[in-house]
Order: structure tokens, then sequence, then C-alpha cells
């Protein structure tokens, strides 16, 4: 939802031509329903216009051949009551054998005295009423009427016809039919509708319901309502008959009840003053007219609906391409998190509309690349995308995490504690993932924060200080994790710098190999040289170790250093090899950090090869500390690196507490005792541990020597406990590699 409100705000016009075309399809879908309702009240007009035509053509003819019928039993009457001079007689005798009044249900005859005689002779009552509606003075002689509901016998109308004998009238023969059903057959082939249709009097007595096989259930059109609706309430006396008793043709809408009915009537020819009337309820009709219509309406649906689909289909594909684009700038391929961009926009709009503290952390892997690089890419990818899954269960619905590179991630939280906490949870899971899936090198979490303050809630400013912080973070801490502190900012600002100026350091060759001669105090000559590392800029200043080795340390650097001083001697010892002078074995440091990379050996073979530099004029030195934590997998190194006949030093002997317990499990050639021995070695206790610590090494069979001489007195110690290396500024601070060949290399 929060994404369709930002796709409608950033894409108005789009969504205002959306709008646009659907009303478009609304308005054709009301003109075809205006369109249909007015075709369907065309077709009704003509159609009941022309039912009552032909239904008037169909009557006439049944009215013309009953009248027939009728004046033919009238003279005959006539003609036997003249010859016989009795009425009486007549229809006793002629009505009976009458050959037409089979054509007629009932036949009857009303004498000039005003009897009524059934066809079969009998004597019937009549009221006056009767005797009047059937007796007419405006009768021509051989001329018949149509009569309704007389309420003789069972007709529901009658054919009237007078006798006469010369001008006389003496009576009147009527054919009587009890059913309209003869009408009905003869008359609904012909129909287009299934209306209601009469034939009506002009005082809309009803002779017949023409549509029905049935009796008509209506004696006067003047109900027609409650005839419609199914009502029970008789003579109502609704004034709807004199709507059609105005003769001719016509074409009426009349309402009742909010509905609305169509009626069409026209005049008969054979018995002037009655009408057929056609009546439909114009829903009726429609709904008939769509049924009629299914496959016009259906292609006119179907083109609204392509046109409708067409229009969704557009909005949808704007929609995703909208969506697409938005994914693409606000959130990350491959984890889902925010991207930068988009981290920053909605961590600026939280910390200004909320005033609470906040914190800034940037979270990494340590040596991260290594995992890509020894366990492939794919590998690498799962990993981050737990490790972004694992921030985002961290956080709640206000806070926010975004991917800033790799495996490094940007989190803006209200609780700096709680997040701690996360992270060695976040930690603790991604090492478990990682020994399941058999990757070897340790995955370390750490991550640097910030702080907002009342003066600073500037996000690029905070997340700036949680990089910096993450960068000082200390790898060897049991929780890696450091939070940003002003005092911090001038060695923060140092480590930037030298970060900074470390590739383009490598380039342009600016650091450098000194040496620091190893001297065999039995026989007071050169026995070797440890390589150190310094960095001297192009403007000819310094940086020492202990300023730039931690931060090479913590980005990793350290490798591509301690490799390049592993090539550089190695290339020194070629040329010394070339230019005849007499070799002795360079030891080069390697760090802890070096030594987690899997290829770690296969890398150092490398370098030994491409400069084919003998196995014994290097020597590896490792630190005693490089063993805690993970001696198992050391101790494998050591003996793959003894497996290719290269020298192992052991440095700062004794600086630790589990030294014995370590060099048991070992192997290595040369022990470098530390220096702190000899701040005790004027007392009994200090030359008495170092003295068993050379005996230690000699029984070992591996050569020993004590760093940090100084002093000739500390030099003669070492002869006399039988120490024969020793290193130390008595003979020499680490020097230039030109210079140290000068002074202490020999030719052959």
């Amino acid at each position: 939802m929060d994404r369709f409100k930002s796709f409608i705000k950033n894409n108005t016009d789009t969504f205002r031509l959306m709008v646009l075309l659907f009303f478009i399809v609304v308005l054709l879908v009301v003109f075809h329903v205006v369109s249909l309702n007015r075709m369907a009240d065309i077709e009704v007009k003509r159609d009941m216009e022309m039912d009552t035509k032909v239904a008037v053509c169909v009557l006439d003819n049944k009215l013309s051949g009953l009248g027939s019928l009728a004046k033919q039993g009238a003279a005959a009457v006539a003609r036997v009551s003249e010859e016989h001079d009795s009425v009486e007689f007549a229809i006793d005798k002629l009505l009976d054998t009458y050959v037409y009044a089979e054509q007629f249900d009932e036949c009857y005859y009303l004498t000039a005295d005003k009897k009524l005689y059934m066809q079969n002779g009998q004597l019937l009552p009549i009221s006056d009423d009767q005797i009047e509606r059937i007796w007419s003075e405006e009768d021509e002689p051989h001329s018949y009427r149509l009569l309704s509901d007389l309420g003789i016998g069972s007709s529901v109308f009658y054919m009237a016809s007078p006798s006469y004998i010369g001008d006389k009238k003496i009576g009147y023969f009527l054919g009587g039919l009890t059913s309209s059903y003869r009408f009905s057959e003869e008359t609904s082939t012909y129909m287009e509708l299934e209306s209601n249709i009469f034939l009506i009097d002009k005082d809309g007595h009803v002779f017949a319901e023409i549509d029905k096989a049935q009796d008509s259930s209506i004696s006067n059109l003047n109900n027609l309502y409650s005839y419609l609706e199914g009502s029970t309430v008789k003579n109502s006396n609704e004034p709807v008959a004199g709507c059609f008793s105005t003769g001719g043709n016509g074409y009426k809408i009349i309402s009742y009840d909010g509905k609305e009915y169509a009626a069409a009537y026209s005049e008969t020819f054979i018995t002037p003053g009655c009408s057929i009337v056609s009546i439909m309820e114009k829903d009726e009709f429609f709904i008939s007219f769509v049924s009629q219509r299914k496959k016009e309406i259906l292609i006119m649906m179907i083109d609204v609906l392509i046109i409708f689909i067409t229009m969704l289909c557009m909005f949808l594909h704007t929609f995703r391409k909208e969506r697409t684009l938005e994914d693409a700038l606000c959130y990350d391929s491959l984890t889902g998190t925010l991207t930068r961009e988009y981290f920053k926009k909605s961590a600026t709009e939280l910390l200004q509309s909320n005033k609470i503290d906040y914190c800034v952390a940037v979270i990494d892997i340590i040596g991260f690349r290594y995992i890509n690089e020894l366990f492939g890419r794919e590998r690498g990818n799962e990993i981050i995308k737990l490790l972004a899954e694992l921030i985002q269960e961290s956080i709640g619905s206000r806070e926010l995490v975004a991917r800033r590179h790799a495996e490094c991630f940007e989190v803006l939280v209200a609780d700096s504690d709680s997040l701690k906490l996360s992270i060695i949870d976040i930690s603790e899971k991604l090492k478990a993932f990682a020994i399941n899936v058999d990757v070897t090198y340790p995955v370390i979490v750490r991550a640097g924060i910030a702080r907002t303050t009342e003066k600073n809630r500037d996000i690029m400013d905070l997340v700036d200080k949680a990089n910096a912080a993450r960068k000082a973070v200390n790898p060897k801490l049991d929780v890696p994790i450091m939070d940003y502190e002003d005092v911090l900012q001038a060695d923060i600002r140092q480590r930037e710098e030298i970060e900074a100026a470390q590739e383009a350091a490598m380039e342009h060759g600016e650091f450098k190999v000194f040496l620091q001669p190893k001297m065999d105090v039995q026989k007071n000559q050169l026995a070797g040289a440890e390589a150190l590392v310094r960095w001297i800029k192009v403007d000819g200043t310094m940086v020492y170790p202990d300023e730039f080795m931690a931060v090479f340390e913590a980005n990793g650097f350290v490798e591509r250093l301690d490799f390049y001083m592993l090539d550089q001697v190695c290339k020194m010892q070629k040329r010394l090899e070339a230019e005849g002078y007499e070799l002795v074995p360079i030891s080069v440091n390697q760090s802890q950090m070096l030594l987690k990379n899997p290829n770690y050996v296969e890398k150092v073979m490398d370098v030994l090869k491409a400069n084919d530099t003998p196995r014994e004029l290097i020597e590896l030195e490792l630190t005693e500390t490089a063993f805690f934590g993970d001696t198992e997998r050391m101790v494998d190194i050591m003996n793959r690196l003894r497996d290719e006949r290269c020298r192992i030093d052991i440095d700062d002997f004794g600086s630790g507490y589990s030294s014995l317990n370590m060099i048991k499990d070992i192997p290595f050639d040369i022990l470098k005792i530390d220096r702190m021995f000899f701040s005790d070695s004027n007392s009994g206790t200090g030359k008495i541990i170092l003295e068993k610590i050379v005996e230690m090494a000699q029984a070992m069979g591996v050569d020993c020597i004590c760093e940090g001489v100084e002093t000739p007195e500390q030099e003669d110690l070492l002869r006399k406990i039988g120490c024969r290396y020793a290193q130390g500024y008595l003979y020499s601070k680490p020097i230039p590699m030109e210079e140290f060949i000068e002074k202490f290399m020999r030719k052959k």
C-alpha cells in the first residue's frame, strides 16, 4: 500500500491518465446501456404496434366469419317464423338443426316480447339490463354486434345479429363462445412478443385475452393494474381503458407504482368501437431484448472488457516498472535491505521526526574477502544474506538497515546496548552456519557505533564516525565492537590517513626492507638477519610499524605487505648470490592475520619458487601468540611448511602464559627468547630461567636466539649459559638493506 501511494504521488500525470481512461470506459458502458434501452424502446414500440395490427387482421377475419354465421342464424329464424307465423316453432325446429350452430359454443334467441330461448328451446330468465344491452335500435338489418359478458349461459362473449321480417325487428340471434381460446390459438401464432393482448370495447369491457390459452381472467381493462400485479382486488376503477378508446392506432407509455408499461392499440375494422390492446412491462421486454441479442451484447461487453484490460495492463505495467525502478533505487538486490541513498533519506526523516536518541552502527565481517576467494562468491553471498537477515530480525519497525558494500551494513537503532547483544548473537549464529557449510576461515563480526547527540543528528556524519570506529576495532577482542568517542578522533584520523595512503605507498615502493643482524656469539661473526619493514614516504618522513601495523592488521592489508617483504628478501638473496657474497639466512615476520589464509602455505611456496630461493636462506618468523586459540590449525600449517623444508622461528618466546605447553606440540627450528628475561638476568631466578630455556632448546635439537642484547655483559652471559646466537642494539639497530650489505656482508 505504501508503495502504491508513493507510485501515485510520484506519477500524478500517469495516474490522471489512468483515471481518465477509466471514466471513458465507464462512459462507454453507460452509452451502451442507454443505447440498449433506446433500441429496446424503439423495438418494443415497433413490435407491439405490429402485433396489434396483426391481431386486428386475424381477429377481423375471425369476427367477420362469426358475424356472418350470426346473420345467417338470425335470417334463418326470421324466414321460418314468417313461414309458420311462430318464432317459437322456428327456434324449436330450426336452431336445433342449424348447420352453423356448431361454430358457436352456445346459441340463444331473444324475441320481440323479450323472451330468451336456448338452442334447445328452453326458456331462460333475462334481466332488463341484459335485454337493454342486446336490444339496440341502432342496428341495421343483417348487421351484427360483438357483446361481452352478458351473464347468459357460460359464454364470455357473444355475436348478436337482429332478425327482420320486412322492416320489423322480431328478435336477436346470439352466438356465444365460452372461451377466448379460439381467438388465442389463431392469433398467437403471428405474435412477436409475449405480451398481454386484449380485445376491448369502448367502455373497456374485455371480450378476449388473446394471448392466453385459457379463459380471460379480467372483465374490464380498468382493472389492468390489479391484473398485471397479480392482485385479487377487483373493479378498482383504475382509469386505463380510456387511454385506448379514442379509436385509430397508437402507442403509449403508462406508469403505475414505479413501473412503466408499454401499450399499443389498434381499432378493429369489422366491429367499430372495439380495439386490440397489447400491454407489456418495459423491463420484461428489455430482458427479452437482451436475451435475443446475446451475441451483439457479448461482443459489446468483450470490446469494453478489452479496453478495460488494456488500461489495467498499462497501469500495472507502469506500476511494476516504477516498482522495479524503486526496488533498484531503494532496495539491495541481494539482501533486500535498503540502499545507502534510501537509507540516508529514510534515516534523515526518522531522526528529524523523532527526538529520541538513536545510534548508528557499521557492521561487517573481518577478512571477508578471503571467504570469497577460498570458498567462492556463491558461498560468500549466502553468508552476506544470512548476516542481513539476522540484522533485520534484530531491529524494530522504526529502525533501519542498509547494505553499504559487500558484507558491510549500516544500521540505525534506538538502543545501542541491545544492538551490542544482537551483534554477539549474530556472530555466534554466523560461526555455526560457517561450520555447517564447511567454511574453515574464521567468521568474526565487528561493529563501530556512534550515538546521536542534541547537536548532532546528521546521519552521514554519524555513519562516518561509526565506520571510523569499525576500522579501529581490535580484532583480537572477545567482542569486537567499538564506540566512537571524541577522544578517539585524532587516532582515527591518523588511521584514516594511513588507509588512504597504503595503496599508493605500495605502488611507489615506500615500504623498505631494514635488516638487523643476528650474531654468533661463540664465533663472533654474522649468523643471519631479521627483515623489518619501514615506511619511508616520498618526502623522507618515516612511519614506524607501531603506527601502521595495527591498521594493516585490521583492514587486511598486512597480508600484501608480508608477502611483499618476503618477495623483496628473496630477491635480495638472489642478487647477493649473483654478486658473490657469502649468504646468511634472513627471517621474515609472518602476521597472525596472514596465517588465517587457508592457502598460506601455497602462496609462500609460490614466492620462493618464483625467486628460486633455497629453503635454508629464508626463515619464517611467527609470534608465539599466533598459536593462541587455534593451536591445532597452526600445528597443521607448521607441519606443511616443514614438509616443504622451510625453516620456522618462534618469536617472543616467554611473552605468553602457555609457552611450555605450546612448544611441546608445534614443530619449529629456532626459538627466539623474548628480551624480557634480560631485565631479570642479574637476579639468580632470571639467570636460572634463561639458562634452563637454552638447555631445553638444545635438548629439543633446535637453535636458540636471545633478543634485546644491548650490553657486553649480556653477551658474556649468553656465552656462559651456552646460547649461541644473539640479536640486539649491541650489534646494530635495524638498518637499510644497502647499509647492511656494506657493513656486515662478506664476499666469498
